[in-house]
């Protein structure tokens, strides 16, 4: 018997092009003619996306924001009562006694601790106690463990805690709201889906989410959502109101799905087209950019950025400084092209916050958008002295005048970042403790020793529009793009593999995705079994139990291709010679999820051009299989050319 559909929450999906910005205003305001008197939630993933939805739409009934913004001002309320922060306590209350004990003697937390100390006159857990009033928002990556503050990845597990545990925080939500759009549902975290869920699914509204699983390029939601999208009520834009009809039938066949199939607008003509869709195979990649770039002065390049390219930009020491700090190499949640190219207020590390948010008040400042730029440090004033800049009188112009000079001067000096912040700080325009707790902390010492010079060429860099690195492939439309496609490392692409796979297989986003969440399931279960990391020790201690998981995984997928063809070989290996080394390999997390992000990567790219389309394959990286490759690229509908 079928499983029965929940009548009230839909799963839309909408493709690149296929207008999903446009749908959601339309339906906002088609439902506020209709019912005036409604509340609408529109969850966006960015604040960019925000503003963009709220275009001209007037209305006090509806909230658009990301999800941050808006338990920041709607459930924050609650943030105060005793029971929540009794939660916290529950929650957090190890982490900060392990920190007031500080056994590991770590500098940063010392100095840290001693300026508690200086503040409150003692720290223990009866001060924190005493002090923690309510529970807040940092505004920033990282939380303030002494005053309850709660960064943007935390703010979303907490507020997931509190909704479970407090029924009332979901019903506020479901009484509040009669229609809640989450755009881009597929890159939400699972926790955010679950509240939202968990608040509408019995309740009189209506949610849509709305999104692309192709177009899933940032790691938030991690798969453990996949049995409640499929109870969803399923919606589909079909149209492209983008691309030509050539360029449509290249995305649909590189999809795969006529679940996801797209048509043409009617106003779009492939005469439209300068040249047709093409891929070039080639061995001097750069040197085909510099003549596409002379034909078509505004086409969109689209590449990873790896070391060659910082080194490119003028910016090689800022990119090895952050390479090297332990929380950004490989395996961490960030890595250090997400920190070097986030250049706004959600960038995950609190220095490169700082400095991408100086770079925006420069910006302002340099555009004489002085009322913007007031309004932009008024937003963010939990990073800057909003006191500073406040205009009560006249005289108060010219002290703003004063100070805002003083720190675009800073900003575009030639000292070191660490030099460009002291002054900062001395001019009391940033938070004074965020700055200081940059230059007290260690991992940061080969960071601040870079001239300012370098992120200001990779600023400059990031707002030039006819360039885009991995987190800029999804994005607004262009007449013609140039797609490099090559591997990358963070995160880790591996464009080759996918390539050597695909043009021999068919295969589809949907069971790609599925065989990579249980491969994920899989080394979850065995870290979750051993507590750690995997050494020789731990390894010897379990092999056993480790075994098992990995064989029982095995027997379930053996006659899969894609474990056939992207697994098989490292079970052997291991099997016919068990060890440490080999049962890594067997476990390999990227091991499949490059290959996804590389198939992602491929369509979202493509689907950025409205009428000229060019993809550049490195030829050294596919000769082993390039006549299979050139084969299925024709039959995908491209014109190849092998040079």
């Amino acid at each position: 018997m079928a499983t029965e559909l929940i009548k009230n929450i839909y799963l839309v999906n909408a493709p690149a092009g296929s207008g999903k910005t446009t749908k959601i205003r339309k339906m906002v305001e088609e439902h506020l003619y209709e019912y005036p008197q409604d509340n609408i939630l529109c969850i966006t993933y960015t604040n960019r996306a925000a503003e963009e939805l709220g275009k001209n739409i007037d209305s006090r009934n509806v909230f658009f924001g990301t999800i941050h913004s808006y338990i920041n001002s709607f459930l924050k309320s609650f943030f105060s009562h005793k029971e929540i922060v009794d939660l916290y306590w529950e929650e957090y209350g190890e982490a900060i006694a392990a920190r007031i004990e500080n056994s590991g003697q770590d500098q940063h937390i010392n100095e840290s601790n001693q300026r508690y100390r200086e503040k409150y006159g003692c720290l223990s857990v009866e001060e924190i106690k005493k002090n923690i009033k309510s529970i807040s928002y940092t505004e920033a990556p990282f939380n303030s463990l002494y005053t309850g503050g709660l960064g943007h990845d935390d703010l979303i597990t907490f507020t997931r805690k509190v909704s479970e545990r407090f029924p009332i925080v979901r019903r506020k939500i479901a009484d509040k709201f009669q229609v809640v759009f989450i755009d881009e549902y597929q890159d939400t975290n699972a926790d955010v889906l679950r509240i939202f869920y968990d608040a509408m699914q019995d309740s009189s509204g209506v949610m849509y989410l709305l999104g692309d699983k192709m177009q899933q390029i940032y790691d938030n939601y991690d798969g453990s959502f996949e049995k409640e999208f499929s109870l969803m009520q399923p919606l589909n834009l079909e149209i492209n109101y983008r691309a030509t009809p050539k360029l449509i039938s290249i995305l649909n066949n590189i999809y795969n799905d006529e679940r996801y199939s797209q048509r043409p607008f009617e106003g779009n003509s492939d005469d439209q087209m300068d040249y047709n869709p093409e891929v070039i195979i080639t061995s001097n990649v750069d040197a085909v950019i510099r003549s596409k770039q002379e034909r078509f002065s505004d086409i969109l390049v689209l590449y990873l950025l790896n070391s060659r390219r910082f080194e490119d930009i003028g910016a090689e020491n800022l990119y090895n400084s952050v390479r090297n700090i332990d929380d950004y190499k490989f395996g961490g949640k960030y890595g250090v092209v997400e920190v070097l190219t986030t250049n706004d207020e959600s960038n995950p590390d609190r220095l490169f916050l700082m400095l991408f948010l100086l770079s925006i008040i420069n910006e302002l400042y340099t555009l004489e958008k002085y009322g913007k730029l007031l309004r932009f440090i008024k937003k963010n004033k939990k990073s800057f002295n909003y006191e500073q800049c406040r205009i009560m009188h006249h005289e108060d112009k010219e002290n703003v005048k004063n100070v805002l000079e003083k720190v675009i001067d800073c900003y575009n000096s030639e000292v070191a970042i660490k030099e460009m912040l002291v002054r900062i700080k001395r001019y009391d325009f940033m938070n004074e403790e965020r700055i200081v707790e940059v230059l007290e902390d260690s991992k940061y010492e080969d960071v601040l020793n870079v001239p300012m010079h370098e992120f200001r060429a990779l600023s400059d860099y990031l707002h030039v529009q006819n360039i885009s690195t991995q987190h800029g492939v999804k994005g607004e439309s262009h007449d013609s793009v140039l797609f490099v496609a090559d591997d990358g490392n963070q995160p880790s692409v591996n464009i080759s593999g996918f390539f050597k796979y695909w043009c021999k297989h068919e295969l589809t986003l949907t069971r790609l995705a599925e065989f990579s969440y249980e491969y994920s399931k899989m080394i979850t279960e065995i870290e979750r079994k051993v507590g750690s990391k995997i050494d020789k020790s731990i390894y010897q201690q379990s092999a056993s139990e480790l075994e098992n998981i990995i064989k029982d995984f095995e027997n379930r997928n053996k006659e899969d291709e894609i474990f056939v063809a992207l697994c098989k070989e490292y079970w052997d290996a291991y099997f016919m010679k068990p060890g440490v080394t080999s049962f890594k390999n067997v476990i390999k997390k990227t091991r499949i999820k490059s290959v996804l992000m590389a198939y992602k990567l491929l369509y979202v790219g493509c689907s950025r051009a409205r009428k000229n389309l060019t993809v550049l394959i490195d030829k050294n990286k596919v000769n082993d299989f390039l006549p299979e490759l050139e084969a299925k690229l024709k039959t995908v509908g491209f014109n190849v050319i092998v040079e």
